[in-house]
């Protein structure tokens, strides 16, 4: 019995010392560049959308009930702050890609 146990810790460590050196190469790009979008976007959240969002709520104050709630019930804040998180995001990255390229 240890000896088959013995034999599959080597087996797994074989396989490890294969898999590691691929995980490296293949998913770091992709991890980084997935980090790069979190950072961004939570960087744009903060600076960007936010204070718009703040600005439309108090814009919203002026409107009339009916009207508030018609645009409540539409979801109308969301949907611009996905819209405008979106551009904001991808004009960043643009720029954050450009100066790293240079």
């Amino acid at each position: 019995m240890p000896a088959a146990f013995a034999a599959l810790i080597e087996v797994l460590l074989a396989f490890g010392r294969w898999l590691i050196p691929k995980l490296i190469q293949y998913a770091g790009p992709w991890i980084a560049s997935a980090l790069l979008s979190l950072g961004l976007s939570w960087g744009t959240y903060k600076v960007v959308t936010q204070p718009v969002l703040n600005y439309i709520r108090d814009a919203m104050g002026s409107m009339g009930s009916l009207a508030a709630q018609i645009v409540a019930f539409l979801a109308v804040d969301k949907a611009i702050t996905i819209v405008l998180s979106a551009y904001v995001v991808a004009s960043a990255t643009k720029v954050v890609l450009k100066k790293k390229a240079t």
